[in-house]
């Protein structure tokens, strides 16, 4: 398949647009850190419970944003009418959540979930992000799938 070059009123952006230098200023990715679960126990509480995902990050700058990818499933048994949730904290403030699924009946059913969230800190000191999930019925089991879950941090410049 042949190139075609598109032109734009006498600028080659195929050629004029090349990136030789460097970033700066706001916008540019600082650091990226990540994790992944690795809890695979049963959940049977109506209050959140840590899942094993967490990770650390120390901002470079007060006005630097973090932002939060996370993504994962869950499996909830024996249902029976109930809901599952998790939420992403920092240190131990929640900063987003999810519902992730409805059980309608026994069997058990597998629901993916996915957090997207820019956090704006506003500080250099050490933070913890980690994930939590809960069920809206205590007799339900409900269990992350370990590694499957995963969280990823961006540091972007402000």
């Amino acid at each position: 398949m042949a190139l075609t070059k598109i032109q734009s009123e006498g600028v080659n952006l195929a050629d004029d647009f090349a990136f030789t230098g460097t970033v700066t200023g706001a916008g540019k990715v600082l650091q990226v850190v990540s994790d992944h679960g690795s809890v695979t126990t049963t959940i049977n509480s109506t209050s959140y419970s840590d899942i094993g995902v967490s990770v650390n990050i120390t901002p470079s700058s007060t006005s630097s944003s973090i932002l939060c990818l996370v993504s994962g499933a869950l499996q909830q048994d024996d249902g029976n009418g109930a809901i599952s949730l998790v939420r992403l904290r920092r240190d131990t403030t929640e900063i987003s959540s999810s519902f992730t699924g409805f059980d309608s009946n026994d069997n058990a059913a597998t629901f993916s979930y996915s957090i997207m969230h820019i956090d704006s800190p506003a500080t250099t000191s050490q933070i913890t992000y980690s994930v939590q999930a809960r069920t809206s019925n205590s007799s339900s089991d409900f269990r992350p799938k370990g590694t499957g879950d995963n969280i990823i941090l961006l540091e972007i410049s402000g």
